[in-house]
């Protein structure tokens, strides 16, 4: 048990310092390439760096479609709406478009990360097609995908371990929540209309997300007919058949710094959602009665503080109950959601249960103005006919980038809250 403890650490360590000498040469590359050198000496240097990391790889970006064989349409196209956060009082402002269908693709010889989205193959990163020609939108996962500019990524993969086959459930954000439940684990349903020849393919998840008991247990309603191998969190991972399932929720991950999410880069297949909505209510056995409770989602961690105790003081005026997801098993966050007649709280990955809240539920959130384009949860809502309003909050500080506000504190004052809550008639 000690050796392999320590074989272990090393294998940490060693890693880490691979990545290290990665990422210094790819800067290096970058300030050689934009550099007022000939192309004669930026070829020379540049050809001399990667001497130093044999592991990097520079390949175009393209979408997955690009190099894979399509396998099967699982889902057709349909109209889809997207809707920025609606204030109290306001009037909704939507738009829509028409959401490709959901394809499974087949890649061969691919390279992958379990936190990641990029699939390596034939001297090409794949990567959503949200993120082609957008440099202001950022998939690269500083891992594997290290970096993306002008068309291309950088990407780190040192010897992979060899996969012969499987059906990816991983990609950027595997490990939060909202990105298990809406983004990733739907493919799981869709990968129910495969082909009979792919039965034999086990599901590949990241062994991050299978140490979590809820997604461990939302995972097991769609694992009766199909086996489950999980990706290592440390390496790279070469599947040699990989089946990739098409997203059925498009938004960006990130942003670069001084952007914000716009509207337009939101949508999603209500149609498959509503179905895989169905299916997990089903097979958990949870009926929908009347609903009847007002839940205010608790945190009780330190990210994004804000007066937590003085809004839920105002809000159990009103009848509300305070709930702490990451306390619930997965079955109990279902039923909760399911039997709430209005749900209150900050904007996070909790907000992801909304999909098993009823038609006409009432919700209250908030959020930074920063944010004012963020579609993802607004989105979620009208796809189950949840009436989600919105408050804009304060930061305690500047906030530069998304990477800032995934754990800016600030507040809300309380004076807003009572008056959103009166403006809400909850008697």
């Amino acid at each position: 048990m000690l050796r392999d403890w320590l074989v272990h650490k090393y294998d940490k360590k060693r890693i880490k310092l691979v990545r290290n000498i990665a990422s210094g040469v790819m800067k290096a590359q970058n300030k050689v390439a934009t550099s007022n050198a000939s192309p004669t000496v930026k070829a020379l240097v540049s050809n001399c760096l990667r001497l130093m990391a044999p592991s990097l790889r520079h390949f175009p970006l393209v979408g997955y479609e690009t190099g894979s064989t399509p396998v099967s349409t699982l889902a057709p196209e349909t109209r889809f709406v997207t809707e920025p956060p609606r204030l109290i009082g306001a009037d909704a402002s939507r738009t829509g478009g028409i959401f490709p269908a959901t394809m499974a693709r087949l890649f061969s010889g691919a390279e992958v990360y379990s936190a990641g989205s990029a699939i390596i193959h034939s001297k090409l990163i794949a990567v959503p097609a949200l993120y082609l020609d957008r440099p202001d939108l950022l998939i690269s996962d500083g891992t594997f995908l290290l970096s993306q500019k002008e068309g291309w990524g950088i990407a780190h993969c040192p010897s992979p371990e060899v996969m012969p086959s499987g059906v990816g459930l991983f990609a950027s954000g595997a490990s939060n929540w909202y990105h298990w439940l809406i983004e990733i684990l739907p493919a799981a349903l869709l990968a129910e209309g495969l082909p009979n020849e792919f039965d034999d393919f086990p599901f590949l998840v990241p062994e991050g997300s299978l140490k979590h008991q809820t997604f461990r247990d939302s995972l097991a309603l769609f694992t009766k007919q199909r086996q489950v191998r999980a990706l290592p969190p440390s390496r790279q991972i070469k599947v040699e058949k990989l089946i990739h399932i098409d997203g059925v929720v498009s938004g960006p991950m990130n942003l670069i710094a001084g952007k914000w999410p716009v509207a337009s880069d939101y949508s999603q297949n209500g149609d498959v959602l509503l179905r895989y909505r169905a299916a997990m209510l089903e097979r958990l056995g949870v009926t929908e009665a009347k609903p009847h409770r007002r839940i205010f989602l608790a945190r009780g961690h330190g990210r994004r503080t804000y007066n937590q105790d003085e809004l839920l003081a105002i809000a159990q005026g009103y009848g509300f109950e305070a709930v702490y997801p990451e306390q619930l098993s997965f079955r109990e966050q279902v039923e909760t959601f399911a039997s709430a007649e209005m749900v209150m709280g900050p904007s996070g990955a909790a907000y992801a249960n909304m999909l098993f809240c009823q038609k006409n539920t009432r919700g209250l959130t908030w959020l930074l103005p920063q944010y004012a384009g963020f579609c993802a949860y607004s989105n979620l809502a009208n796809v189950v006919g949840m009436d989600l309003r919105y408050l804009f909050v304060t930061p305690h500080t500047p906030i530069k980038s998304s990477f800032n506000a995934y754990s800016a504190a600030y507040t809300l004052e309380s004076d807003r809250f009572s008056e959103a809550l009166r403006q809400m008639n909850l008697g």
